[in-house]
């Protein structure tokens, strides 16, 4: 078994080590990291390289001469990615130590899911939680309310994307078919592959909280995290 991270990079030099330190000390070790950094010109590239030095054979880099985009950056990213089970990883968030093993625990008792999301805690650029809503509270996912078993689908399409890209993690059978990733206003990677996996009734969740996701200025998409505190 092969697992690997594609990650995606823009300017993201004050996380940038965080993040892949959190993936680097995973109690089920990565094999490999993609990234694919589209024109960072801050320290992002420098940060990369020194921890390259330490783990040659786990990181690879590569830059891109022209700016894609989060969508076909990522969709470059997933393409180079050689692990039968590929994790999408944003820049600037911080994996909790046990995220690879619940998810191939997840897949080992769940044989015919194709794909797996999970819920997170929210932090600052301080990695401090400052809020008692979770991740899935700002997209309104309920799990604990919703009747079993969820239409993940239905919720999706005509509710809201619940799948944030950033706790998702697919077998590498479905490169083929979610390529290429469709181009539309605000329709984002991870919507599309959520929408893939949740018509066929091959994606599934973890209620646990897999990683720590950084709420910042500078992040591409926002929620709201000022939602009622829950009960």
């Amino acid at each position: 078994m092969k697992l690997s991270v594609a990650m995606c990079t823009f300017n993201g030099e004050q996380h940038i080590e965080k993040q892949l330190l959190s993936i680097l000390k995973q109690t089920i070790a990565i094999d490999e990291i993609i990234i694919c950094d589209d024109g960072s010109n801050d320290k992002t590239i420098q940060i990369i390289e020194k921890l390259q030095v330490q783990y040659p054979t786990i990181i690879s880099l590569y830059k891109n001469q022209v700016n894609l985009g989060s969508n076909k950056n990522f969709e470059k990213a997933i393409s180079i990615c050689s692990g039968d089970y590929i994790f999408l990883s944003d820049q600037d968030d911080i994996w909790k130590d046990y995220k690879v093993e619940k998810t191939i625990q997840f897949f080992n008792e769940n044989k015919s899911m194709e794909g797996v999301f999970s819920n997170a805690d929210l932090i600052n650029d301080e990695d401090k939680n400052f809020t008692k809503n979770s991740l899935w509270d700002t997209v309104f996912f309920m799990e604990n309310e919703l009747q079993k078993p969820i239409d993940l689908c239905s919720f999706i399409v005509s509710i809201k994307n619940i799948v944030t890209g950033a706790t998702l993690c697919f077998k590498k059978e479905i490169k083929s078919s979610i390529f290429p990733f469709p181009v539309a206003p605000n329709f984002y990677h991870d919507e599309w592959i959520a929408i893939f996996l949740a018509s066929r009734k091959k994606l599934g969740y973890i209620t646990d909280h897999l990683i720590s996701y950084r709420i910042h200025d500078k992040q591409q998409t926002s929620i709201d995290y000022n939602l009622p505190k829950p009960v």
